[in-house]
């Protein structure tokens, strides 16, 4: 039947809608679902083909470095790959550390930091305005209310706990 023990219950499926009311739509049914999940796979693997070159083309510079890590290898020394917010830049670094040759050419984004692709703030329409602190003023209560009589003491509890 396939898709991996589905076929049992829709075996048992099959069996109970042919003895409610004659089946035949469940039937194609069935067989229209099972035509439709075997033409999805080939979408599928065209889905996870494709994202698959996308992954290999973004990190293609780190996996593949190509620029100047031959002359950095054949001059006993290191290339170094620095992501900025100008780009990615390419040092060849010496045996001391110190850089060797000029930097390499400045790629315009680095593929793996999107902020390259957020655009700038905008300036402010209007500039805010100083903020000011004004003194709380309390006015007195008024005149002829008296004054809160006064409470008792609260009582203890005198009724029996409740069980």
């Amino acid at each position: 039947m396939g898709w991996s023990g589905m076929g049992r219950t829709l075996d048992r499926t099959r069996a109970r809608v042919n003895c409610d009311r004659g089946g035949r739509d469940v039937r194609r049914m069935i067989r229209h679902r099972r035509r439709m999940a075997h033409r999805a796979a080939p979408f599928r693997l065209l889905l996870a083909l494709l994202l698959s070159v996308q992954w290999a083309g973004a990190l293609a510079h780190c996996l593949f470095p190509w620029g100047l890590a031959p002359l950095a290898a054949a001059g006993g020394g290191h290339a170094v790959e620095i992501c900025s917010a100008e780009g990615l830049h390419m040092v060849l670094l010496g045996e001391d550390g110190q850089p060797q040759a000029p930097a390499g050419p400045r790629h315009g984004t680095c593929p793996l930091c999107p902020g390259g692709a957020a655009p700038s703030p905008e300036a402010p329409a209007a500039l805010a305005e100083p903020v000011r602190y004004a003194a709380a003023a309390f006015a007195p209560p008024p005149a002829g209310l008296p004054p809160a009589p006064p409470r008792a003491p609260p009582q203890q509890p005198r009724a029996p706990p409740l069980a």
